[in-house]
């Protein structure tokens, strides 16, 4: 296991119809005013806010569960890149394999293998679910592997782009960003008849060069959220909602001139020195939102730091983040998260996945004993709920998902 600083991931994914007759929903107004109903898009100032050192998740959430993912030489995770989940089971994808746990955190079986033959891969990309099928995007090639959800191999389908950046929407069709073009192809499920294409914006040649400095996780193009398939290309200041067919913008950020200019793309780099590149693109940001119930949080990340090329640091932690209330329309930046509820853990990382009312993530569980002595030591009470949860947890296990139950209103 990899014991990097405190690192906590989170998650944030939507449960996915299994019904055939699943229609597509209208974007659900997430009021900003309790007296009146949201307009799209949503604007949001992020230099009018005021600051303080940490939000509660007691703030935002009413309860936290911590669930060891069980530890045997067939289900280390190297490093978690994607996670879905229903009542029952949990999938989850490491950069070589896709692994099935039940929902208490017991491994069930590896799915598909490492190789080159049918049902096999190198590494992946990524993975989503459609109904009750996995596709799986494989590193070698231009193609899904699909699996049924009990890990059995179904066939392959070919494409005539690689499939990095892809989710599904709300009618769970198949979106899939070409970077290079910056157009989105929504599929149906079967992949058969030629996508609807959505533009988005001008495209960016050198897509492989560019992602061998940014991370899949943190740099992901879409979010199932409660307002649908949100898409972000970090190239300017509007965030879309994406349907089968066309695209809305959801919201427009005002992030006074803090986003990357077109020109200082690293793929424009004409050196292949990162150190140089990285000296004119360390005073701006990518800004990633993440709406729940009660407001939208606001994930700001400097796109360079000299620190980034220490391959031990951790990449995945975010720099500050701000939320707006949704209540109150009052927006707030923070540099971390504080569980307060059940594991006294300072969490600095979120995803943008959710499961019905839950944001879910992971955290290290190096970093979670470590943490749980240091409370030791001061004498901060520690909750009975959160020490039988991690009773049997050992330093060089499995990273432990965390669950965290978001307030309804």
């Amino acid at each position: 296991m990899r014991n990097h600083s405190k690192t906590f991931s989170c998650i944030l994914l939507l449960l996915l119809g299994f019904s055939c007759n699943t229609t597509q929903e209208k974007a659900q107004p997430s009021s900003f005013n309790s007296d009146a109903e949201t307009e799209y898009p949503i604007h949001i100032d992020l230099a009018k806010h005021k600051e303080k050192d940490f939000l509660n998740v007691s703030e935002f959430a009413d309860s936290i569960l911590y669930i060891p993912l069980e530890t045997t030489p067939e289900s280390l995770i190297k490093e978690i890149v994607s996670i879905w989940l229903n009542d029952s089971i949990v999938i989850i994808a490491h950069k070589f394999g896709l692994l099935k746990f039940d929902i208490n955190g017991k491994f069930i079986k590896k799915i598909g293998t490492q190789g080159k033959g049918p049902g096999e891969y190198v590494s992946i990309f990524d993975f989503t679910v459609i109904r009750d099928t996995i596709y799986l995007s494989p590193t070698d090639g231009r193609r899904f592997l699909r699996y049924t959800l009990d890990g059995l191999y179904c066939d392959k389908i070919e494409l005539k782009t690689q499939p990095v950046l892809f989710n599904t929407t709300d009618d769970q069709k198949l979106a899939i960003f070409e970077r290079d073009k910056g157009e989105i192809y929504i599929y149906n499920k079967n992949i058969q008849s030629p996508p609807d294409t959505i533009t988005i914006e001008y495209g960016i040649n050198g897509f492989w060069h560019s992602r061998t400095l940014t991370d899949e996780k943190l740099y992901n193009c879409f979010y199932k959220t409660s307002t649908g398939l949100l898409f972000n290309n970090y190239l300017n200041d509007t965030i879309w909602n994406i349907n089968s067919k066309s695209k809305e913008p959801a919201f427009i950020l005002d992030t006074n001139n803090k986003l990357l200019p077109w020109g200082k793309y690293i793929d424009f780099c004409t050196t292949d020195n990162v150190y140089e590149w990285g000296k004119s693109a360390k005073r701006y940001f990518t800004f990633n939102l993440l709406p729940i119930t009660s407001g939208v949080f606001i994930f700001q990340k400097a796109w360079f730091r000299d620190e980034y090329l220490d391959e031990n640091y951790n990449t995945y932690q975010y720099d500050a983040l701000l939320f707006l209330e949704k209540k109150t329309n009052k927006l707030t930046k923070y540099n971390y998260i504080y569980d307060d509820i059940t594991g006294n853990q300072k969490l600095t990382w979120l995803y943008q996945t959710r499961y019905k009312s839950y944001l879910i993530g992971d955290i290290y569980p190096y970093n979670l004993l470590s943490n749980l002595e240091q409370n030791r030591r001061n004498g901060n009470f520690i909750s009975p709920t959160f020490l039988d949860q991690i009773k049997n947890l050992k330093e060089d296990d499995n990273p432990v998902l965390v669950l965290i139950k978001t307030k309804e209103n």
